[in-house]
């Protein structure tokens, strides 16, 4: 049987996306090919389960600009070039959803 996501939750826990095909395969009732790793976690028990948040450090770039990133908690620290930001996701009125 599928997996369903209840209408209109939401989630604290930090996730990239990576994490889609192991939450997919998941959903569907299957696993990763053990040949064939997936790098992401499967966001699922989370998703259904109501399972407390997983702590998780996110590193990723982009080729265009030189662009590196890192998450941490609350934090996300980017460079892009020459510049270097470093900011907490969560009180930065520009982040917030509207």
């Amino acid at each position: 049987m599928a997996a369903r996501i209840p209408r209109g939750q939401t989630t604290n826990q930090v996730s990239i996306s990576m994490d889609w095909v192991p939450t997919l395969l998941a959903a569907a009732g299957s696993i990763p090919d053990p040949a064939y790793p997936t790098d992401g976690m499967n966001l699922l028990p989370i998703l259904t389960q109501n399972a407390s948040p997983v702590s998780r450090k996110l590193f990723w770039r982009y080729k265009a600009n030189a662009q590196r990133a890192a998450r941490d908690g609350d934090y996300k620290f980017l460079k892009i070039m020459d510049n270097t930001f470093l900011f907490n996701v969560v009180e930065d009125p520009l982040s917030a959803p509207t």
